[in-house]
């Protein structure tokens, strides 16, 4: 599971759905509002369910 997972993040397929999840939250941290300005974003999976097929709610951009 592991080496598929990490395969997967380096994947053209992730960077999509990654930015799509930035663009959905309007580049800000689902959590507490900042901005990719003032914090460095990250997008976690809520699930790994559908490692690779993940719908919108799947997935939650954060701030470190």
């Amino acid at each position: 599971m592991r080496e598929e997972y990490d395969v997967y993040m380096r994947s053209p397929q992730w960077k999509q759905r990654r930015a799509q999840a930035l663009e959905r939250a309007q580049y800000r941290c689902c959590m507490c509002g900042f901005s990719k300005w003032s914090k460095q974003l990250e997008v976690h999976h809520v699930t790994y369910e559908r490692l690779g097929n993940e719908l919108p709610d799947d997935l939650v951009v954060l701030c470190s």
